[in-house]
């Protein structure tokens, strides 16, 4: 397939010159472009090369695009070493242009019915970074957008150590009554009290049973315990953190990093994008992706949410 050099974009056969650049078309890719890892599998061309633009616009300049014919799908790369800001960047992206849709479907909605709108993930390559895959594909109301949305926000929310605590504390006593209670309706099933469980199969199998949801609960206590260790060191980090940015992070630093050109959700996403990275780079770069992500909205929501 045609390949430009300079854009880093494949063409379809019959093509000589890039329609970006004007650059003439090369038969194979670079080393460079051989390295390069996917992003996400979009549906139409135009909503590549909007992407592919956006990337750009952000930085990121190694981008290309190329079309799968075994998926009919658009696949959008960047270098390997770019890929998660690509990922993070496409989710920005994926937002505003929902929205925009939205926005022009109510105001004339007769001429978007056909339309071609942002979607949730299909597949791609990638398999490292499943949790943040996007892809475009028709959609035939609004509902569905809101829904994609809903679940691609709550994927990977972060759940506090206390909260799990008192989740498995109460799974866990779940289990072991459960377990204890089948234990002894089994017994006496076999002294002939009850006759709900006939034959030693049947005892058995649901002695088994019982005894597996006992142990089950009884595994869940021990790593509450566990769990319940934690709660005072995160606690404590999370207060640091909180004091910190209360300190660190004014409205006036947030204006710094916005760009009154764009839509308010790629601003959002750039404001708490620039206070998380501020958090990693204060404390410890390896805390956990998704604390830093409810640290930072419970945060930005409760000072500069209006």
């Amino acid at each position: 397939m045609p390949w430009c050099p300079k854009c880093n974009m494949e063409f379809r056969e019959g093509i000589k010159e890039c329609a970006d650049c004007g650059t003439e078309l090369v038969d194979a890719i670079t080393e460079n472009q051989s390295h390069n890892s996917e992003v996400v599998r979009l549906e139409t061309e135009e909503n590549a090369q909007k992407l592919i633009e956006f990337l750009r616009y952000s930085k990121i300049d190694q981008t290309s695009y190329s079309y799968d014919e075994k998926d009919n799908a658009y696949v959008v790369t960047v270098n390997e070493k770019d890929v998660t800001e690509a990922k993070k960047l496409f989710q920005a992206f994926y937002t505003a242009e929902t929205e925009a849709e939205e926005e022009a479907a109510k105001e004339n909605p007769k001429s978007n019915q056909d339309a071609a709108s942002v979607s949730t993930p299909t597949d791609t390559s990638d398999k490292d970074y499943e949790e943040d895959e996007y892809s475009y594909e028709t959609n035939k109301d609004d509902n569905s957008i809101k829904d994609m949305k809903t679940t691609s926000k709550s994927s990977s929310v972060y759940v506090k150590k206390a909260d799990q605590f008192k989740d498995l504390r109460s799974t866990g006593h779940l289990f072991i009554a459960v377990g204890i209670v089948g234990l002894v309706v089994l017994l006496l099933n076999i002294l002939g009290v009850l006759s709900f469980y006939q034959g030693y199969f049947s005892w058995i199998i649901m002695g088994v049973l019982f005894t597996i949801f006992l142990l089950i609960g009884l595994g869940t206590l021990k790593h509450s315990k566990q769990v319940e260790g934690q709660i005072s060191e995160e606690n404590t980090l999370t207060d640091a953190i909180n004091e910190w940015l209360e300190k660190t992070i004014t409205q006036e630093v947030l204006d710094s990093v916005v760009d009154p050109q764009e839509v308010d959700e790629i601003n959002y996403f750039k404001q708490t994008e620039y206070i998380k990275k501020r958090i990693l780079e204060e404390f410890d770069k390896d805390l956990n992706d998704s604390y830093v992500d409810l640290l930072v909205e419970e945060f930005y929501n409760s000072h500069f949410s209006n």
